[in-house]
């Protein structure tokens, strides 16, 4: 019997979600990933479902771009509080849209797309990395220097930008 690489479940689920997609990791098994698709943001689709399946492809092999982005994420969790800290960071964003790039051509040898949608989807991305105010992930102490706090959003970028406690 050959070794199981990768179990993906996919689910519909609106809870907690802002996008039309997203993967999520099994923190206690790593090799299983649940794909979260909206309908209340548009996510029942081929063309979000494939790019989702592109991104637990990246996860199943360890392709560099995935592995480089779960990294950075791991990194802004421990020392700011939040993965979705990595928006602090250009070069951290640049890895995140290299690791979308590659899931929407994943995507690509599945299903024919909206290739609107594609083009919107990275667009974002395209813009987070010019609106991040950082280069590299900055300390919770430059964090507090600019009057970033816990649980606040940043009227610069709109990110959330968690700082640990005093």
């Amino acid at each position: 019997m050959g070794k199981v690489m990768g179990v993906i479940f996919v689910v519909e689920d609106d809870e907690d979600m802002d996008c039309g997609g997203c993967i999520d990791t099994n923190k206690m098994r790593p090799n299983q990933y649940r794909i979260r698709l909206s309908p209340k943001h548009g996510g029942l689709n081929a063309t979000t479902l494939a790019h989702e399946l592109g991104h637990a492809v990246g996860r199943i092999l360890k392709l560099p771009s995935t592995v480089r982005d779960e990294a950075n994420s791991t990194e802004a969790k421990s020392r700011l509080g939040s993965y979705e800290a990595i928006h602090l960071s250009r070069s951290m964003m640049q890895d995140r849209l290299a690791e979308e790039r590659q899931a929407w051509d994943f995507a690509r040898m599945m299903v024919p797309l909206d290739e609107k949608q594609v083009k919107a989807d990275l667009h974002s991305y395209e813009v987070a990395v010019e609106k991040a105010p950082f280069e590299t992930l900055p300390t919770p102490a430059m964090l507090r220097m600019m009057g970033m706090q816990v649980g606040m959003k940043c009227a610069r970028c709109g990110g959330y930008h968690p700082v640990e406690a005093e």
